[in-house]
């Protein structure tokens, strides 16, 4: 999922590194295009030649620059920089007198302030569990007040799950959530799906947590290894259903069920479940999406076979384990903690303070007018390529490509472009009331419960795109600044947190920058919504009925084929990773470009090299921030998009016979 960036602020934020400053700062005196150029410039090992190991002649000093303070790549540096100027803000609310009672400020003061300010007691996984028992009139197995007299008979597994899910633990036994219907975007639907299968760690570190909450030392092991058995038959039966149905190239093969058909099927009381969730009644026949009913019956099959007080106690350790990995969670708070606190558990909050008191309006504007221009000149490039139809696709396919490209749009930041902000933030806040009494987890609980309980409300509203887009998340931010592409909104967002200058300046800022670093990195974006996995969606984001997998077309299975001939570990990124450097290089070089080409007067380097060892920037430290999941290195992932680049010989001036200038380059669209 999610974070977002806008990329050309990467670049600032690295250089005082070299000075020992822990957050870059630029001189008064140096323009943007100074600081990115020396950026570049300080990273290349101009010992190793671009035509055989490009990754080395570009980012070969960046480790031994850089490779220190936590900073492994572009997106930390980002993080550094937003984090100080957010610092900023919250220092200044300190001592503020606030005349607006209950206003965002207020708010966000009270959460930051507890987290510094909390005793200790108030952070144990124990007080957790005392403010969220498993279920009305009963405490967790652990805490009864005889040994071996908790009430068994009271414990139902599924309404525990519930309440957990009240506070966001939304990806545990059960994966539910409110999104937009996938093939009717301007409705919401309750979806269930199998969630993501994750494995305890070791059985002695489950035995030392179980013994911190309150079990007996000798008791410990021997319930450890219980759960551990539980979780491993869990973990099982995920990865055994997981793959059994979803969404493929040529189906949407996820089922309605009614609440009742579903129950029977299943033997799961869902509709208790979700009125417990919802805090409302539910009717019998509502109807929810399922990705997979076996995984259903399987999971009520495998939790019979335990007792209710192993259950009980592997939802307690779970939901310990959850609330243990959020930002500002532990035994104490600092001030570096707790501000990622605000940042990833009030995003909204945190988006409205960074625009109001360090961007402004008439800054936000030219920015979002920036990146604007950006994005329709990447559009564009692609555009041209579906025209010129390479993969000789029929003339209704061409013309779903165009629509679906030309609907797409891009977000600036995650609240709604067109809606009144602090009026938006504020309503999203409501019924969030922290105590003036310094008790994080109390306060940690509220600002999840109130942020849920708004993902949740949006089943009873419209999908509408009039305030612009937005969208409630259940996950968590994960501290990645990298735009995201959102199927539903057919958007790709980007975070608020990347708009400074002098990254993305306003004014002054050479386009050869903007394009190879902000264009590039929307360009992946842009890329992923024509992979085979959302290739069906249309303009709209529904699932549509004309686009599908192109793999039967001869030319695409032999652009396929010719992109693995270097196997790799994930062919959809590489052909993001090559497309996407062709879509940005002709955006900025191409025919229909509408960029300065005169050579600029701060560098002697030729605009088209600076134009790809800029974008090798993106190719540093850790590839983390670029996909999920398996992928190459970067230095494979950068040389098969070079290589694949029809000018890239020519460029560096190479000769046929060396590695990154063959002969015959891959061609996907």
């Amino acid at each position: 999922m999610r974070r977002i960036a806008q990329i050309c602020c990467l670049l600032v934020p690295l250089l005082s590194f070299a000075a020992g400053s822990r957050i870059p700062r630029a001189s008064e005196n140096i323009t943007a295009n100074d600081w990115i150029l020396d950026f570049v410039e300080r990273h290349m090992d101009k010992d190793a030649s671009p035509c055989e190991e490009f990754h080395r002649f570009a980012t070969g000093k960046f480790n031994k620059l850089d490779d220190q303070d936590d900073i492994y790549s572009i997106p930390d540096v980002v993080i550094l920089n937003f984090n100080e100027r957010l610092q900023t803000v919250l220092d200044q609310l300190e001592g503020e007198a606030f005349t607006e009672a209950n206003s965002v400020e207020e708010k966000v003061w009270r959460y930051y302030n507890t987290c510094l300010t909390a005793p200790e007691p108030t952070r144990s996984p124990r007080h957790y569990l005392d403010l969220v028992p498993p279920d009305a009139n009963l405490t967790w197995p652990q805490f009864a007040n005889e040994r071996g007299m908790w009430p068994q008979e009271k414990f139902h597994w599924l309404q525990t799950l519930a309440q957990l899910r009240r506070y966001g633990m939304e990806n545990f036994l059960i994966r539910m959530n409110v999104q937009p219907d996938a093939k009717d975007t301007t409705k919401f639907r309750v979806n269930v799906y199998i969630p993501d299968a994750e494995k305890f760690q070791e059985v002695e570190n489950i035995s030392d947590l179980l013994i911190s909450i309150g079990v007996e030392r000798s008791q410990g092991p021997l319930l450890a290894s219980k759960l551990d058995l539980l979780d491993t038959d869990l973990y099982n039966l995920a990865e055994e259903n997981k793959g059994s149905a979803t969404l493929d190239e040529d189906d949407y093969t996820n089922e309605l069920y009614t609440l009742d058909e579903l129950q029977n099927r299943t033997g799961l009381q869902l509709q208790k479940y979700l009125e417990i969730v919802f805090g409302r009644s539910f009717k019998s026949n509502f109807k929810v999406e399922v990705q997979d009913t076996k995984y259903m019956e399987g999971l009520e099959e495998i939790l019979q076979k335990y007792e209710n007080d192993v259950v009980a106690s592997y939802l307690m350790v779970k939901f310990v384990h959850f609330i243990m990995a959020l930002d500002g969670s532990g035994p104490d708070g600092d001030s570096e903690k707790c501000l990622d606190a605000v940042r990833f558990q009030m995003e909204e909050a945190g988006d409205l303070l960074y625009e109001d008191h360090y961007l402004g309006t008439e800054k936000l504007e030219k920015y979002t007018a920036e990146v604007h221009r950006i994005f329709e000149a990447i559009k564009q490039s692609f555009k041209d390529r579906i025209e010129k139809n390479h993969l000789n696709l029929t003339s209704a396919e061409v013309a779903a490509l165009k629509e679906k490209l030309l609907a797409m749009t891009v977000t600036v930041g995650i609240l709604p472009s067109k809606a009144n902000h602090r009026r938006f933030v504020t309503d999203f806040y409501r019924g969030l009331e922290l105590d003036s009494q310094p008790d994080f987890a109390k306060a940690q609980l509220e600002v999840l419960k109130v942020r849920t309980q708004r993902v949740l409300e949006q089943l009873d509203k419209a999908f509408s795109k009039d305030e612009g887009f937005f969208l409630h998340y259940d996950e968590l931010s994960n501290n990645n600044p990298v735009p995201w592409f959102e199927v539903s909104g057919n958007t790709i967002i980007l975070a608020i947190e990347m708009l400074r200058e002098p990254n993305l300046a306003t004014e002054g800022q050479h386009d050869v920058f903007k394009v190879s670093l902000l264009g590039y990195l929307l360009a992946r974006k842009m890329m992923e919504n024509f992979t085979p996995y959302f290739l069906p969606y249309d303009g709209k984001g529904n699932y549509g009925d004309v686009l599908r997998s192109f793999e039967d077309y001869q030319s695409y299975a032999d652009a396929l084929a010719c992109l693995n001939v270097t196997q790799t570990n994930n062919l959809a990124k590489r052909v993001i990773d090559v497309v996407s450097l062709g879509v940005a290089y002709d955006a900025f070089f191409g025919e229909n470009s509408k960029f300065d080409h005169k050579q600029p007067d701060f560098t002697e380097l030729p605009l088209k090299q600076l134009f790809l060892l800029s974008v090798s920037q993106w190719f540093l430290g850790d590839a983390k921030y670029l996909d999920y999941g398996a992928a190459d290195t970067d230095e494979v992932r950068l040389h098969q998009a070079m290589r694949n680049l029809p000018n890239f010989g020519e460029i560096f001036n190479c000769p046929t016979s060396a590695v990154l200038n063959p002969t015959d380059k891959c061609q996907v669209w």
